[in-house]
């Protein structure tokens, strides 16, 4: 992680903030829990740094430490601030209704996303009426050309989805039919 920007070019962002989310995006990277010595060696910083960075974002929630391990993980600050975005976003308040208006009318999972750059992170999703078991798949995020699939007529989805060489997310999905 650079400390200092390139020769004559203004430093765009606050270095503490760049580390911090440096770090909550390692602890989001892996399934297991990680120490400061692995985060430190991972983000290239020093491990003081990383040791007060975990502190101040174990103070706000937003990272806990595993008390026999001493390993730090995501905390539930983080999730609510995600859910606060979710209160907050007018296409998900407007959209509810009629995806689980579509959900029964289809017998399919309906997935409501927004853009994020270069993908599509999903703000809403209604499983399938018959599903037994499910995923819940809010806040994952696809490329936006698995995403604009949806916006096509069934027969033209149909054909480029069998073109494609993106993956069925379950076997009864319309890639398979």
């Amino acid at each position: 992680m650079p400390n200092n920007p390139p020769p004559g070019k203004r430093r765009s962002s606050i270095q503490s903030l760049d580390r911090a989310t440096a770090i909550l995006k390692a602890l989001a990277s892996g399934p297991r829990r990680l120490g400061v010595s692995e985060l430190a060696e991972r983000l290239r910083l020093a491990r003081p740094t990383v040791h007060g960075l975990l502190q101040t974002l174990q103070s706000h929630g937003f990272v806990e430490q595993d008390a026999y391990s001493d390993k730090y993980q995501l905390g539930p600050g983080l999730l609510q601030l995600g859910y606060s975005y979710l209160d907050l976003n007018e296409l998900r308040a407007r959209s509810i209704t009629y995806a689980d208006h579509l959900a029964t009318r289809t017998a399919a999972a309906v997935r409501v996303g927004v853009m994020h750059g270069s993908s599509v992170v999903v703000v809403h999703h209604v499983f399938r009426p018959d599903a037994a078991f499910g995923v819940l798949e809010v806040g994952s995020s696809c490329p936006c050309t698995r995403a604009l699939w949806a916006r096509r007529s069934w027969p033209t989805r149909r054909r480029r989805w069998s073109k494609t060489c993106l993956p069925s997310r379950c076997r009864d999905s319309p890639s398979r039919r």
